[in-house]
């Protein structure tokens, strides 16, 4: 067998590992639908439950067997819906996703979800070339394929194949395997708003008495063994998940015969309604709900449900808060109370679970969820951390005296950290996005990372639509993902809102290709720009004349940096002369980024690696360290320097940020 031969190091070392997981997934999936495996409980977790501006609810069904521990190493996980942070839940990190399952075309929620997850959590657990299969309404495989599109997912190393559920299975509107059967309801009264219900029956196996479990954890058995089953053994529970958006839906869902199976003698567990009250209070549908008896739970997901944040949310944001109040807002106290339960609510909030096992269903609250109780000790608790460093503190306070308090509402121009984590995001830090606000009416946004129409809404509340409708230059640096995740959500939204004015658009020819559908059918309402890396100059006049006329500022000028693939950082001057430098992701001492950088006000520079150990690592990955990006803003001359990108060791680093340079800051949310 003649030896293959590889271009570098990097290519035979990346051909290792996808034959490694290969040989990994093999054994995973055997194990996922091991046929004497069935769980023994589940849990419904809602996620980006709330505003329509958190994005299309997303809804994760886990199932686990806490006594079949030697074939159930993890939990297995289907999904309905995603979210931009949806994988960065500690649960759903635990978990094998088994499947993909979407109620509505909603691209923007796809679109910015679907790569992240995709690239940062499934392609952990698959090797390249696996099949990982989905469900969606009509038109939802044209939805996979822009996915798919080169710079979005093609180009990414690991990502498994995605393949539709009606391939792997006998029916067109069913898939079942031993433990689960989901059946499909399509409804489609337009073209334009496809929806796709679904109905899930569980097989659970019933608890058995304690001497029973000691026997079957006493003698250890081969994967390939099968445990015989009794035939009461075993019990069913149904949900369904129910898209329904209008009454013109509902008539289409209700007359499915799939219902017909289900009334007061084989009832529902739990019935998720994705829908508006209106239509959910309407007679017809009321009838509807009544069939399936009292017994059965009817949840809605609808824009009034409550946004609760998560405890390390609350913790991130407090923390920040205490160490300088003008510098980072406080924790929003009231968005991160939950509601009580009742048992009888028909309305959800993020952190609410259904428990289901084979005799009950209760709702249960998630305890990493800030709980009111909890919020006096836990700011407590934090200031006692604080206080270990108040000498530390005491200096950075000091260093940023000089920043005006954000309560000046006449002070411009303003910078907003929507975003500052790395590629792999965080539940505390989102993926790259900077609001610059010129003045009232005009503003410029850095880079789109994913969930930057989500941060607009909760720095700004009922100013969002003001704010959005101020964005008139969008920068897209590069094709990386956590770049450009959220594009296409902020441009609807910015429409949405009713500006009226064209947007202004800069990005890379391989990022233009991305969005090339997209843009063509937005043309109305933003103007393209691809930013060109042969000519010296990246930008033409005849497209940088209007920008000067519609924005406040003196010069705008693109750059080209040092990165993996080509990218462009931004310097604007504003009409108030001050300069502002935006690095996007580089290694240190760009050339032209500090040639045009020079005496900057402010200067935004990638600090992905805060230690100097990782310098090896920070210039394979073409990035830059704390001291890399500490020269650059010497070699610049930069009066203030804003760090991002930063690990999130940030904070036992802190000491040796300031000791190192009196003016530096770093970026979080």
């Amino acid at each position: 067998m003649k030896r293959p031969k590889y271009k570098s190091l990097k290519t035979a070392f990346d051909a290792v590992i996808d034959v490694h997981k290969a040989r990994n997934v093999k054994k995973l999936r055997k194990d996922l639908f091991h046929p004497s495996w069935f769980p023994t409980n589940a849990l419904i977790r809602f996620h980006d439950v709330g505003p329509s501006w958190a994005g299309k609810p997303a809804i994760s069904l886990q199932l686990s067997n806490h006594r079949r521990t030697s074939i159930d190493k993890r939990h297995k996980m289907y999904h309905f819906n995603l979210s931009p942070v949806f994988d960065l839940h500690p649960h759903v990190r635990k978990s094998t996703p088994i499947g993909f399952f979407f109620t509505s075309l909603n691209s923007k929620s796809i679109i910015e979800s679907f790569p992240i997850y995709m690239t940062h959590r499934v392609s952990s657990s698959f090797a390249h070339g696996s099949e990982l299969p989905y469900s969606g309404p009509p038109g939802f495989t044209n939805i996979v394929r822009e996915i798919y599109r080169p710079g979005m997912l093609a180009s990414q190393r690991s990502v498994p194949k995605l393949i539709e559920f009606s391939k792997r299975c006998d029916s067109e509107d069913s898939y079942a395997n031993h433990f689960m059967e989901i059946s499909k309801i399509a409804a489609s009264p337009t073209a334009a708003s496809p929806t796709m219900s679904y109905i899930c029956r569980l097989s659970f196996e019933k608890d058995e008495d304690p001497e029973d479990e000691c026997i079957i954890h006493s003698s250890p058995r081969q994967d390939d063994e099968t445990l015989p089953k009794q035939e009461d053994s075993t019990s069913q529970q149904s949900i369904a998940i129910v898209d329904c958006p209008s009454l013109a839906h509902f008539d289409e869902i209700s007359a499915n015969s799939h219902w017909s199976k289900y009334d007061l003698n084989n009832p529902f567990a739990a019935i998720i309604h994705l829908t508006n009250h209106d239509v959910f209070e309407a007679e017809s549908y009321q009838d509807w709900v009544n069939q399936f008896g009292t017994n059965c739970k009817h949840l809605v997901v609808n824009d009034s449900c409550q946004y609760v944040y998560l405890s390390d949310e609350f913790d991130h944001a407090s923390r920040l808060h205490m160490i300088c109040p003008n510098l980072f807002p406080a924790a929003p106290v009231s968005e991160c109370l939950l509601k009580s339960i009742d048992g009888k609510s028909d309305q959800v909030h993020n952190g609410m679970i259904v428990s289901l096992n084979h005799a009950q269903c209760d709702l249960i609250e998630d305890d990493l969820y800030v709980q009111p109780e909890d919020i006096t000790s836990r700011q407590s608790q934090l200031m006692e951390i604080l206080e270990e460093h108040s000498e530390v503190l005491n200096t950075m306070r000091a260093n940023l005296s000089e920043l005006k308090d954000p309560k000046t509402k006449d002070y411009y121009p303003r910078l907003h950290v929507l975003g500052s984590g790395g590629r792999h995001g965080h539940s505390l830090r989102s993926h790259v996005a900077f609001l610059l606000q010129l003045d009232k009416d005009n503003s410029i946004v850095l880079d789109c990372g994913a969930n930057v129409t989500k941060r607009i809404h909760q720095l700004f509340g009922k100013e969002a639509k003001r704010v959005l409708t101020s964005v008139k230059l969008v920068l897209l640096s590069h094709k990386h993902i956590d770049h450009h995740a959220g594009f296409q959500g902020l441009i609807n939204a910015i429409i949405d809102a009713g500006g009226g004015q064209k947007v202004f658009c800069l990005m890379p020819p391989n990022v233009l290709s991305i969005y090339k559908s997209f843009l063509d059918q937005t043309s109305n309402f933003i103007h393209v720009c691809a930013l060109s890396n042969q000519n010296s100059k990246a930008i033409t006049m005849d497209y940088l004349g209007p920008i000067l006329q519609h924005l406040p500022i003196q010069d705008l000028t693109p750059v080209l940096v040092n990165h993996s693939t080509v990218t462009f950082g931004m310097v604007i001057k504003t009409n108030c002369g001050k300069k502002i430098v935006y690095s996007s992701d580089t290694t240190p001492m760009a050339p032209q980024l500090i040639q045009h950088g020079v005496d900057a006000d402010l200067l935004i520079h990638d600090c992905l690696y805060i230690e100097d150990m990782y310098e090896t690592e920070a210039n394979y990955r073409m990035h830059s360290t704390l001291k890399g990006a500490l020269a650059t803003s010497d070699a610049m001359k930069a009066k203030f320097t804003l760090l991002t990108l930063c690990g999130l060791n940030i904070f036992s680093m802190v000491g040796k940020i300031i000791s190192m340079r009196n003016f530096n800051c770093f970026a979080s949310t």
